[in-house]
């Protein structure tokens, strides 16, 4: 029997909305990862970029606005004790240094943490009536899975979360309520907005939901290409990396081979680089 992952006007949408996907990365908005992780999975999955958590960079250095086209009201802290607290939302991350932007505005993080917000961590969708009715029962109420997600949602609204924005200093409260505002997703006034910038033309587009998303990586026919040429070394040869090389040999088969596998795993396994002669073995 097919799956409709559009049956009921579900927020699924293409294989990184699966039950598959999201229970590998176990995130969600409620977690203090806020989704990026499953971004990431996506960027390696089609793109092949494997995304590595940057706290330092560039001092000094004013901090370039966000995408106008990025609209979002999440701008999360959390305590770290002794009066500190760490950037983890939506918009907050991004606004803390250019070199947070690398990951969060140009390998699509924020947006990608938007998109990602109806999933829970186990891959269930979540509305905010479902949040709101979890805090209102009691701990021997609930089970199951039900359990975990209430424990997230009290974590995520408790004390230790606050509201740090753009350009001020201070943390203001946090609770359940702004979920509701995160879960309100689109393109109209006042909702959350999901969006990417293209660097060449400045062209901007948008993301209603992660489908968008995926999608949106695919509209360059070698992206699938350069993608496989990262993963294939790793999932082949046991290699961390690959070299421009293969990159161009699996590209050139790609295109030439019309988008068929086959000879794209050939150009791979043809590369000098992986050749006997080239290795010096007789």
């Amino acid at each position: 029997m097919a799956c409709d992952l559009k049956a009921d006007n579900s927020p699924r949408d293409t294989f990184f909305t699966t039950l598959a996907f999201l229970s590998s990365k176990p995130s969600s908005m409620l977690s203090e990862n806020n989704n990026y992780g499953r971004v990431a999975a996506l960027n390696e999955v089609i793109r092949g970029d494997t995304l590595q958590a940057n706290t330092t960079g560039e001092e000094g250095e004013a901090v370039k606005p966000l995408p106008e086209c990025l609209k979002t009201s999440d701008w999360r802290v959390v305590s770290q004790g002794e009066g500190k607290f760490a950037p983890r939302g939506t918009a907050r991350i991004p606004a803390t240094g250019n070199f947070c932007q690398g990951c969060h505005v140009r390998r699509n993080l924020a947006a990608g943490s938007i998109v990602f917000r109806p999933f829970g961590p186990f891959g269930q969708i979540l509305t905010y009536d479902k949040l709101e009715s979890l805090t209102k029962k009691a701990e021997n109420e609930v089970t199951g899975l039900d359990a975990l997600l209430r424990k997230d949602v009290l974590s995520a609204s408790g004390s230790k979360w606050g509201q740090m924005y753009d350009g001020g200093s201070t943390v203001e409260s946090f609770n359940l309520i702004f979920f509701k505002s995160f879960l309100d997703i689109g393109s109209g006034p006042g909702q959350e907005q999901a969006c990417a910038v293209e660097d060449d033309t400045q062209k901007q587009v948008i993301f209603k939901n992660v489908g968008d998303l995926a999608r949106y990586y695919l509209t360059d026919e070698l992206t699938m290409a350069r993608g496989l040429a990262r993963i294939v070394p790793r999932a082949m040869s046991n290699l961390n990396a690959t070299n421009s090389e293969v990159i161009s040999a699996m590209s050139s088969a790609w295109t030439k081979g019309g988008g068929k596998l086959m000879p794209l795993f050939q150009s791979y396994f043809l590369s000098e680089t992986f050749a006997c002669q080239s290795a010096g073995a007789q």
